[in-house]
């Protein structure tokens, strides 16, 4: 089965076109979850992925990530949250904060 993990992405329209129009936009990103014209970004929502750094499709967004942050010194060009199974387990990167993305670990209980 294998570790697996949650990520949540936010794109800016402005990262979006310049990838685009430099052909180096990650295949893995084609199918938008939701768009926001309030974040003026595109958003994407993967759950229960085999996230590694081995994978080409992860390794090449990592690529994309880099070169965003190479290209544009906004802190509203991208957002990057990955959550793994283990508590500790959180990879941030970009500006989620600007893109209204926040992380909630809550403890809750259910009745029988």
């Amino acid at each position: 089965m294998g570790y697996r993990s949650d990520v949540y992405i936010g794109i800016s329209k402005e990262v979006k076109a310049w990838a685009l129009i430099n052909e180096n936009w990650p295949s893995i990103l084609n199918d938008a979850d939701e768009t926001s014209e309030e974040y003026n970004a595109t958003f994407y929502d993967y759950r229960g992925w085999k996230w590694y750094d081995s994978y080409p499709e992860i390794a090449k967004l990592s690529d994309f990530f880099a070169a965003i942050d190479e290209q544009f010194q906004t802190d509203t060009s991208y957002a990057f949250v990955r959550l793994g199974e283990e508590y500790e387990d959180i990879e941030v990167s970009g500006q989620p904060w600007e893109f209204g993305i926040e992380v909630h670990r809550t403890i809750e209980r259910y009745s029988r």
